[in-house]
């Protein structure tokens, strides 16, 4: 009895061979939709598929202590004024003076390093004003 993920992977490899029999050229295909559409047609679940039967190997996670670490909560980010800078051209967009700005944020997305879990190394991220999961 397969599992649900061979019987896929099963059926991944048998319409890998149809095209290959057909010898469709990369244009057929992206006319075709499969080369977008059908990314089971490269991989799946991170696993290429090479061979019928070919193992996965997953690595474990490396050893942590649960619960440890305080549920992280976001800062509010507080509004800022929108500075000295020179003055909006009312007749740049059609509708200037229906939506006028309320509140003005500024927020940057940096990379900054991260710690997941104190058991854990630093992890680069990409996070808004150098935080994660950033300010709300």
């Amino acid at each position: 009895m397969l599992t649900k993920a061979q019987r896929t992977m099963h059926r991944l490899l048998d319409l890998q061979r149809e095209i290959a029999q057909a010898r469709l050229s990369r244009r057929e295909l992206l006319k075709m939709g499969l080369v977008t559409g059908g990314g089971g047609l490269l991989g799946m679940g991170g696993a290429w598929l090479t061979k019928a039967g070919a193992q996965v190997v997953i690595l474990p996670s490396p050893p942590t202590t649960p619960w440890v670490e305080a549920l992280p909560i976001p800062p509010v980010l507080q509004p800022k004024s929108l500075g000295t800078g020179p003055a909006p051209n009312p007749a740049a967009h059609q509708f200037y003076n229906r939506f006028l700005p309320q509140k003005t944020y500024r927020v940057r997305a940096e990379e900054k390093p991260h710690s997941f879990h104190r058991d854990l190394i630093d992890s680069p991220i990409w996070g808004f004003d150098g935080i994660f999961p950033g300010p709300t």
